[in-house]
This record gives structure tokens, sequence and C-alpha cells, in this order.
């Protein structure tokens, strides 16, 4: 092969890999790949499937347009909204997209970044739209069930999603507020207002507890009276009885009065002398002991003194 052959066959092949590289062409597995053919878009090669090798016709035929299938996070710029009672909060919110429909995002957007324009634009048109349908004290509250917050994020994501995916193919995977910030006049009316609702609790629970204090008191009383009278009647009936019996065993006693005296003394002794105690008594005092001094036998009544009982003496 001569000089111009070998010139000829070096041409040849860097053509045809210059073909080879121009038409060949990888899809990442977090792509989305579309090809177009004179620019009519065929139906896109996702990566999360059809990762790897693929084949087109070299441009002009057919051209190549590639998207991040990825979930991509803004942050929404901090505006001043007017609530439906004319006070001012400033909002920020975060947002979290994808490319859903990969024809119809190329045929509406063309790049990722316009994309995340339009949606920034969308977001801010439907957060302005239905903050300002809320009064303050939706955002900011003691009282936690008249805390609208989580209703407006809902409302604002389905109204983003319902318009991205049908405008532009766009998924809208994940939206809530990230900042909530009021004037300074605004936080100072807030905690006014604030105090005063926390004083008006703090008197209805005290009126509350008082009330049910009073009611506790009274049934207590109530209960005292019901019981003390119970046990003033049931009182007043051992009361009786006892007399009852007393009357009973007096007219027993009234038959041999010194014999009744006699026993209650030997009554006392046995109380008296229960555990095995040594006491020291005068029976000049306690008449009832005078037993051990005169003895046993009991008062003949004829007025001469009892005769102690003679023991045998010891040898």
């Amino acid at each position: 092969m001569g000089k111009h052959g070998w010139i000829i066959f070096l041409v040849v092949v860097v053509i045809v890999l210059l073909l080879a590289y121009s038409s060949a062409f990888i899809v990442d597995f977090k792509q989305i790949a579309i090809v177009q053919t004179f620019g009519k878009a065929s139906a896109p090669i996702d990566g999360a499937a059809q990762a790897g090798l693929h084949f087109k016709w070299p441009w002009p035929v057919q051209s190549l347009a590639r998207y991040d299938a990825r979930t991509h996070v803004f942050e929404d710029t901090s505006g001043q909204i007017m609530t439906n009672d004319n006070q001012t909060v400033i909002i920020s919110v975060f947002c979290g997209w994808r490319i859903k429909d990969a024809l119809k995002f190329l045929r509406r957007l063309k790049t990722v970044k316009e994309g995340e324009q339009r949606l920034r634009d969308l977001v801010q048109e439907r957060k302005q739209r239905i903050v300002s349908g809320y009064p303050l004290s939706s955002f900011v509250n003691t009282d936690k069930d008249l805390m609208r917050m989580d209703e407006m994020e809902q409302k604002i994501l389905k109204s983003v999603r319902e318009a991205a995916d049908e405008e532009y193919g766009i998924e809208v995977r994940a939206l809530g507020f990230k900042s909530l910030v009021v004037a300074k006049a605004v936080s100072q009316k807030i905690i006014k207002n604030m105090e005063s609702e926390r004083k008006e609790k703090a008197e209805r629970y005290t009126s509350l507890g008082k009330a049910v204090a009073d009611a506790i008191t009274s049934r207590a009383e109530a209960a005292r009276k019901q019981i003390l009278a119970f046990a003033n009647t049931r009182a007043q009936k051992i009361y009786s009885e006892g007399v009852r019996d007393a009357a009973e065993l007096y007219h027993v006693f009234r038959g041999n009065e010194r014999f009744a005296v006699f026993l209650r003394r030997l009554e006392f002794i046995r109380q008296a002398f229960a555990e095995n105690t040594v006491f020291l008594l005068d029976p000049s005092v306690e008449r009832g002991i005078g037993f051990f001094k005169d003895g046993a036998s009991l008062d003949p009544g004829d007025g001469s003194k009892p005769q102690p009982t003679k023991t045998p003496e010891q040898p």
C-alpha cells in the first residue's frame, strides 16, 4: 500500500470513529434521555430501567436531550404576604420536584434550570393566593385547634402539584413552610393577645377549681352531718340499751346491796391485778382493797366489826 493509501485509510478510520462517537451514547441510571429525529422526539429512555449503551444517528439527523431524573429541591425566597385581617407575615417554603413526563417537559421547558424557575413562579403565586385567605391567628395561636398551617401547606401543595403536572410534566413530591416571620409590631400585639388569652384561661380554670372545691366541701359537709347523725342515733340507742340493762341489774342488786358491793370489789380486784404486777395501795384511800386488811367475812349489819379470818400458826 502506498503512502497515499495509508493516509486514506487513516482518514477513513478517523471518520468511522467520529461517527461511532457521535452515534453511541450511555444513559446513566439516574438520567432520562430523549432522542429527536429532525426535531421529532421519540419515547424517553429511562435510566432506571434502560441504563447502558444506546445508539442514534449522528447530528443533524438525530439529536440527544438528557435530564437528571432525581428529585430536585429548592427553597423559595421569602416574601411579604398580607393576611385577611391586614397583618403582614413573611413566609418561605421548600419544594421537592422531579421530571415526570420528559416529553412534555422537553416541549415546554427544554432545560432543568428553566423548569425550576417556572416552578418557583408557580409556588410564589399559589402561596400568595392561599395564605392571604387566612387570618394571623391561623399562624400564631395558643390554641392548637385554631392553627391552620398544615391545612395551608396541603392546599398549596395540591394546587402547585396539579398545575405543574398539567403544564410542565413536573411531579411536585414535597412542599412545606420553611420559615415564618412577623413584624415587630405584630409580634408585640401577638404577645399581648397571648397574655390576655392565658389570663382569661387562668381565671376560668381558677373559677372552675373553686366551684369544684366548693362542691367537694359541700358533699363532705353533708356526709359529715349524715355520719354524725347516724353515730348520735347509734350512741343513743346503745345508751338506752345500757340504761335498760343497768336498771335490770340495779333491780337485782337492790335485793342484797352489801353482796352487790362485795361483788363489785371483787371485780375491781380481778381487773386491777390481772397482770403479775405489784401495787402498794392504801386501803384507807381505796376501799376496794380493804378486803385484804379486814378479812373476807362480810359486815354482819349489826354495827359490830367483822371478825378477821384466822390463819393457822406457822410451826
